[in-house]
C-alpha cells in the first residue's frame, strides 16, 4: 500500500477527489492546502486536517475522529463519530457527529446540520458503523470559557440549507486498497504474514483522482445521490420526512405513559410529611 494514496499535501487551487473504494476504511490526511476543493467520498477510520486555508472540504463517513488543527476560512461538510477542532478560525461546518463535538482555542465556528449527499453514502454510513438517526451536531463542548480568545467561539445555524451534492470523480480505482484489518495479516507464498500489501488503489493521492476504469466513473455518474441523515427540520434528501421515534413500550407491548406515578413509598412519605405539617400548624394555633 502506497502512503501517498492517503494524503493530500501542499496543494493550491486544485480539485482533489478520493472516489468510493479508494480509502476503504483506512485513515486519511489533508495537510497544507489552500484554495482547494476536496471530496473524500469513501468511509475512513480517521481524518486529520491541518493548515488548510480557504478550502471547501467534504468528508464522508468516518468511523473514528475528524481532527482539524490550524485551519481558517473553510467551508466543510463532515460526517464522523467524533469531531475536534484546535486553533481554527472562521469555519462553516455542516456536521454529522455521533458524539459531542468539541472545540478548543477556536473562534467564529458555525455549526449546521449535515446536508451532504452522493451515490452510495448510505452504504458508507453502514460501513463506518454510524447511526444516521444519532446526530448530536448541536451539543458542542467548548474547552474555553466565554471570556477567552476575545471573539465569539461558535454559533449554531438551525436553518435548512441547500443540499451539498458531491460531484462525480473523473475515474474510480479498479481495485480497492486493503482494509485496516487486512493490512495486519498479509500472507506470503511461504505461509508467513506481515503488515502491508501490494494491492494499491490506482489513485494519485497527491492530486485529482486518476487511474482506474472510466466505466466505474460512468456508473457513479448514473447512480442517484442519497443521504440517510435528515436535515435540521427532519426533511430527507429526495423527499419525505423522518418522524420522531415512537414512545417506548412496556414488556407487554403497550406504550409507557409520558410520566410514571410516584412509587408507593414516595407517596406514603409525602402523606406523612403533610400530616406532620398539619399537626404542627394545629399546635401553633392552640398556643
Amino acid at each position: 500500500m502506497n502512503a501517498k494514496d492517503f494524503i493530500f499535501h501542499k496543494r493550491k487551487g486544485e480539485a482533489l477527489i478520493k472516489p468510493p473504494g479508494s480509502i476503504n476504511g483506512n485513515g486519511f490526511v489533508l495537510d497544507t492546502l489552500q484554495d482547494c476543493e476536496v471530496y473524500i467520498l469513501d468511509h475512513s477510520s480517521q481524518v486529520q486536517v491541518d493548515d488548510c486555508i480557504n478550502c471547501k472540504i467534504f468528508i464522508g463517513p468516518t468511523d473514528g475522529s475528524v481532527f482539524l488543527r490550524d485551519c481558517r476560512d473553510c467551508e466543510l461538510c463532515v460526517a464522523a463519530r467524533q469531531l475536534r477542532t484546535r486553533d481554527c478560525h472562521g469555519l462553516d461546518m455542516a456536521l454529522y457527529c455521533a458524539t459531542q463535538p468539541s472545540i478548543e482555542t477556536s473562534t467564529r465556528i458555525t455549526f449546521s446540520c449535515w446536508r451532504g449527499a452522493y451515490p452510495g453514502l448510505s452504504e458508507h454510513f453502514k460501513r463506518a458503523r454510524l447511526d444516521p438517526d444519532r446526530n448530536t451536531w448541536m451539543q458542542v463542548y467548548d474547552f474555553n470559557s466565554k471570556e477567552d480568545l476575545g471573539a465569539v467561539h461558535y454559533q449554531l445555524d438551525e436553518s435548512v440549507r441547500p443540499w451539498w451534492i458531491a460531484p462525480p470523480p473523473p475515474a474510480s480505482p479498479s481495485l480497492p486498497p486493503p482494509t485496516h484489518q487486512q493490512q495486519q495479516q498479509q500472507p506470503h507464498a511461504d505461509g508467513s504474514t506481515s503488515t502491508g500489501s501490494s494491492n494499491t488503489a490506482g489513485v494519485d493521492g497527491g492530486g485529482t483522482s486518476g487511474g482506474g476504469s472510466s466505466g466505474a466513473a460512468g456508473e457513479w455518474a448514473a447512480a442517484p445521490p442519497d443521504c440517510p441523515v435528515a436535515a435540521a427540520d427532519g426533511s430527507l434528501f429526495g423527499g419525505g420526512r423522518r418522524e420522531p421515534p415512537p414512545p417506548p413500550k412496556s414488556p407487554t407491548g403497550s406504550p409507557l405513559p409520558a410520566s410514571l406515578p410516584p412509587s408507593p413509598g414516595r407517596a406514603a412519605a409525602y402523606d406523612e410529611e403533610v400530616e406532620l405539617e398539619d399537626e404542627e400548624e394545629e399546635g401553633e394555633e392552640g398556643d
